[in-house]
């Protein structure tokens, strides 16, 4: 006996997720994630993951029809989507928050209708296959904030030993501004 609202089929892989889920039910599946990164904010986009793409994070637990945990001693991500509509098909984004750089696995979205007679016969299945994909295009602006602070963490250290950097930070700065 299947309950109405957790039917849902999913191909895991390393870099995309395959996801299957079936119109105006709840689909769930889960994002691993490296060793290193347990306490760093984990995220659900679509698009490009800008800012305004981010549809849930760690920090929310829940909003609206997503919500989102994070396993850490397994390092592991589980989103859940509530209430599928066919426009929820497409490309997603579990992202992991970095220092320089987020990571992402790509998860794909397929919407499938229910007829009356696969809501009797079909159960949740899964099975895992190897796929790659390419990641969104990462925010430029925030490489550029953390090569700046790199950049501002190294100079501090030379500025004791080297005389005269101080005016060398001073122009390069201006120049960075």
């Amino acid at each position: 006996m299947c309950e109405p609202n957790s039917l849902s089929f999913v191909i895991s892989a390393e870099g995309l997720i395959q996801v299957f889920g079936y119109e105006g039910r709840d689909v769930k599946f889960s994002c691993h994630y490296d060793q290193g990164y347990e306490d760093s904010e984990k995220y659900f986009c679509k698009n490009d993951c800008g800012s305004s793409d981010v549809l849930i994070t760690t920090k929310q637990k829940n909003k609206g029809k997503y919500s989102i945990t994070d396993d850490k001693k397994i390092r592991l991500v589980t989103v859940t989507i509530s209430g599928l509509q066919s426009h929820d098909a497409g490309k997603y984004w579990c992202g992991v928050t970095g220092w320089f750089i987020d990571t992402y696995s790509e998860v794909k979205l397929h919407i499938k209708e229910v007829s009356s007679q696969q809501t009797s016969s079909v159960s949740p299945t899964s099975s895992t296959e190897q796929v790659t994909s390419q990641p969104p295009s990462h925010n430029p602006g925030k490489l550029l904030v953390s090569l700046y602070l790199l950049l501002v963490f190294l100079l501090t250290l030379f500025i004791p030993v080297v005389p005269n950097l101080h005016m060398f930070w001073s122009n390069c700065s201006k120049l960075l501004l």
